[in-house]
């Protein structure tokens, strides 16, 4: 799955602003499922921020922090929930499939993201009171709800591997972000699933230990903004892939 950065950024805008031009709304149709999924979340996040953000700065109060509370919740059961059975229908399955032990899981990250939320709202309402004009406070509110944004992939992914065969394999696949090292050290590596979570390496997350590896001056990238896949694949297992994986998580060396 790509991330498509300048459409998200587009996306992002335009939510936060308030605005539905309908050729951003007819390219989005256009796109796969998935994709198109991802960027409705962060439309609803950042269309409950945006308002939510001009109303404080314009001190009307008319929207308020329940309000945005409430939309915010909404939009996280909804696309997160939809998220994790995406990554499900990838290995051809349904709600109807959904066990106890998966539905818990995903009752985890749902209740995770909520939990959150006050230190965003608090985070929000000072940076917009903080900052004039509203514009300016923009890449700052982007660069945050950016990561919220991400977390679906996280969940499609998670889901993905947590219902895929035993012997299922996955490849670790470069996305459309600046590639830390810990990422690049793992591009094109496969390895059964049960390898990839024994090692502990999952792209998103953050903060991510595993990604967050010093090697030299260079830091990993903690999961912030990281569009890397573990992709389903037929591709040969690398030779020794699971002590490849175990001595980069040990020793930062693969």
């Amino acid at each position: 799955m790509t991330a498509y950065p300048a459409l998200r950024l587009s996306v992002g805008y335009a939510a936060f602003y308030g605005w539905e031009p309908s050729a951003l709304k007819s390219l989005i149709e256009g796109l796969p499922p998935a994709l198109k999924a991802q960027l409705n979340y962060q439309a609803a996040l950042y269309n409950a921020t945006g308002r939510w953000a001009r109303d404080l700065a314009e001190r009307r109060y008319s929207y308020t922090t329940g309000d945005w509370t409430r939309d915010m919740v909404s939009a996280i059961e909804s696309y997160i929930s939809e998220a994790w059975l995406a990554g499900m229908a990838e290995n051809g399955l349904t709600f109807e499939d959904m066990t106890p032990e998966w539905q818990a899981v995903l009752d985890g990250l749902i209740a995770s993201e909520k939990d959150f939320l006050p230190d965003l709202a608090a985070w929000i309402s000072t940076t917009v009171e903080m900052t004039k004009p509203l514009d300016a406070a923009w890449p700052a509110i982007h660069a945050r709800l950016d990561m919220w944004a991400n977390r679906w992939l996280d969940v499609f992914g998670q889901a993905r591997s947590a219902t895929a065969e035993t012997d299922a394999k996955e490849e670790w696949v470069l996305g459309d972000a600046d590639h830390c090292w810990v990422c690049r050290s793992l591009s094109g590596l496969v390895a059964y699933v049960w390898e990839w979570d024994e090692a502990g390496f999952r792209p998103q997350n953050p903060p991510n230990a595993l990604l967050s590896m010093t090697r030299g001056n260079e830091r990993g990238c903690g999961g912030y903004h990281c569009a890397c896949e573990r992709r389903p694949t037929n591709k040969r297992r690398a030779k020794n892939v699971l002590s490849r994986l175990l001595d980069l998580a040990v020793s930062g060396q693969v």
